[in-house]
Order: structure tokens, then sequence, then C-alpha cells
């Protein structure tokens, strides 16, 4: 993997994602809800944190994966997770589109 793109952990048995982009010293803590059809609109599916106190060795044990290295069969539930609100995302933006060309005041 080459060093201008962003390293991505995923946790082995809880629902923990973690991000760190080449220009940026810490990393991302985002913990999906598990339930992201449950969400309210306009709140975000997940909690996120910048983490100061983990470093770059924290994620070589065995409980994190790294999706861009190996293939797990464990990822697949959390893959098809975020599928699921990408579709419901690009579903709320292509509605708020449609509503705006059919807008009479648009004409």
């Amino acid at each position: 993997m080459s060093a201008d793109t962003p390293k991505i952990r995923i946790h082995r048995y809880e629902y923990i994602l973690a991000v760190k982009w080449p220009t940026f010293e810490h990393w991302l803590m985002i913990w999906p809800d598990p339930y992201p059809e449950f969400a309210k609109d306009g709140q975000p599916a997940a909690r996120t944190e910048w983490n100061r106190l983990v470093t770059d060795a924290d994620f070589d044990g065995h409980d994190w994966i790294d999706p861009g290295a190996d293939h797990h069969r464990d990822l697949t539930g959390l893959t098809s997770a975020i599928r699921t609100e990408l579709e419901r995302t690009v579903h709320r933006i292509t509605g708020t589109l449609d509503m705006i060309d059919k807008d009479p005041y648009n004409a």
C-alpha cells in the first residue's frame, strides 16, 4: 500500500473502524451504530473521535484487521452495513435533487 493512501483497520470482534490519513498524526476512531436503519434523520449513524493515545503499533495485534492487506470472512457483516448506509444516503440525496428539479419556482 502506498504512503499517500489512508490506513484502515477494523476490529475483529467489535464494531470499530479506525482510519489514519497520511497527513494526520492521529487515528480517527469510528463506532458505527449496529442498527443504522434506526438513526434519526440528520443524525450520524456512527460516533467518531480523534484518538491521540493510540499509535500505529497498537493496530498490529490479532484483534485488528487490515482490509487492504488480508481478506477475512468476518468483514462481510461490517461491509454490508456500510453498503446499506451508503445506499440510504444516495437515496436521500437523489430524492432531494428530484424535489428541487420538480420545484415549480425553478422554471
